[in-house]
């Protein structure tokens, strides 16, 4: 499967998760997970990745190895070339691709938060400020501007914990990391919102579905610009 360098591809995972697929060392991790729905979420998108992945390399999906950064962000030390993230929310999951550094980021629509208490804990002032003043919509701006900020975390391998304003969100195509522009891109799909963020602005971004279908994974893309 062809993923050019200008390229980002988003697969929404839905495809059960597959032991057969896994290391030892994951299976074992994934009956260490006492929780069924988040042993559900590690054997799925551990299925997808390394199934995607080898699709991407031509290696078998069993001899990739994935290892963890000192921040926790993994990543695959012998296909230099081939960039990822995952996310999940609720029963959701994603996982994107990249030929260069990627984050990713995706939140359930519904999910209940007081929104301006966490704003003014964790935003910019000129973010908050936003919200203040978009009474009508503040809990989709909100939601946007969250997920713009993780992704760019995310990206920076950084992750949530290293403090979120340190992510500040331009517009919905723009953000800045540390003083760096970021360039940033919106994901929908039912019930979900998520975005997209990468130190270069894609030509494009494909999104597609990682299901059951017997469809060859190229034909499952849907563009968007």
């Amino acid at each position: 499967m062809n993923l050019p360098l200008a390229e980002i591809h988003v697969w929404r995972v839905e495809k059960m998760g597959q032991a057969d697929l896994l290391s030892s060392q994951e299976i074992d991790r994934a009956e260490s997970i006492t929780h069924p729905d988040r042993r559900n979420i590690f054997l799925k998108s551990r299925t997808a990745l390394r199934d995607l992945a080898a699709q991407y390399s031509g290696k078998n999906p069993k001899d990739l190895e994935i290892h963890l950064s000192a921040n926790g962000k993994p990543f695959f030390p012998n296909l230099l070339d081939l960039f990822f993230n995952i996310s999940h929310s609720s029963e959701g999951l994603a996982i994107a691709f990249s030929r260069r550094e990627i984050g990713l980021d995706i939140e359930k629509i519904n999910r209940p938060r007081s929104h301006l208490g966490i704003a003014k804990r964790f935003f910019s002032k000129s973010e908050t400020a936003w919200l203040e003043a978009d009474a009508n919509g503040s809990a989709e701006l909100f939601m946007k501007i969250w997920t713009a900020k993780e992704a760019m975390l995310k990206l920076s391998g950084d992750g949530i914990a290293h403090r979120l304003d340190r992510a500040v969100y331009v517009n919905e195509s723009l953000g800045q990391w540390n003083g760096s522009n970021i360039s940033l891109h919106r994901l929908h799909w039912p019930g979900f919102i998520g975005c997209v963020a990468s130190f270069d602005q894609p030509s494009i971004v494909k999104v597609a579905t990682y299901s059951e279908s017997d469809c060859p994974a190229e034909e499952l893309f849907s563009c968007r610009t």
